[in-house]
């Protein structure tokens, strides 16, 4: 739907990352709160021209919903892929696509994220005192997002995992820390369970977490 400039302010309010794709989002003062304005085509909003819709909030996260979904599916169908034919491996977008939805699902719940932080920081003291709630989730989506982390699917007894491994940054260091980080994503939940420092190489912590057949992406 095209609509002419309405009067008012447009602000621009954020970019954001839309399953890779960058996407400007505007406010606009004076329009009920659901309304944005939103470029029909590529590139920012620059002034009413023709091609700029108008989307109310419940379009907007039906589409992202579908998007989401959508990113979900393709990543645990090339994942399962991969554990059928673990020689083919993944292509770049492919990977990509697995770092972004798990980028974006996070931890499910804030009460996970709030527990593990106890655990890892505030009981083990792998990272520094004061690491903050915060704090502590960027480091697992720093990790996530590296490019020297080593990626590898596995299965417990009951769900398959994507466990990021890489080493731990001296800044996230603490009284207790250890050489590598490692972040665990269970595929099934779509949400990571924990982020914790470990001593082990790459092939000693699967033992630990009694994970059986991994496979490096």
């Amino acid at each position: 739907m095209s609509v002419a400039r309405p009067e008012g302010h447009y602000h621009y309010w954020e970019t954001l990352l839309e399953i890779g794709r960058p996407t400007a989002v505007y406010e606009i003062s004076g329009l009920p709160s659901v309304l944005s304005l939103e470029p029909a085509a590529e590139g920012l909003y620059d002034g009413g021209e023709e091609g700029t819709v108008l989307v109310t909030a419940k379009d907007r996260e039906a589409r992202d919903r579908g998007g989401r979904d959508g990113l979900r599916a393709r990543v645990e169908a090339s994942l399962e892929r991969v554990a059928l034919s673990p020689h083919a491996g993944l292509s770049d977008a492919e990977f990509h696509d697995l770092v972004a939805l798990v980028h974006h699902r996070g931890w499910g719940t804030a009460d996970v994220l709030r527990y593990q932080h106890r655990v890892h920081v505030l009981e083990g003291r792998e990272w520094p005192e004061g690491t903050t709630v915060e704090e502590y989730d960027r480091s697992a989506r720093r990790l996530i997002e590296e490019p020297g982390t080593r990626v590898v699917l596995s299965r417990s007894s009951t769900h398959r995992h994507v466990t990021f491994h890489g080493l731990t940054m001296p800044s996230e260091l603490g009284p207790a820390g250890r050489t590598f980080t490692v972040a665990d994503y269970n595929v099934e939940e779509a949400n990571l369970m924990t982020a914790f420092q470990t001593s082990d190489d790459e092939y000693e912590f699967l033992e630990r977490l009694g994970r059986a057949r991994p496979i490096w992406l």
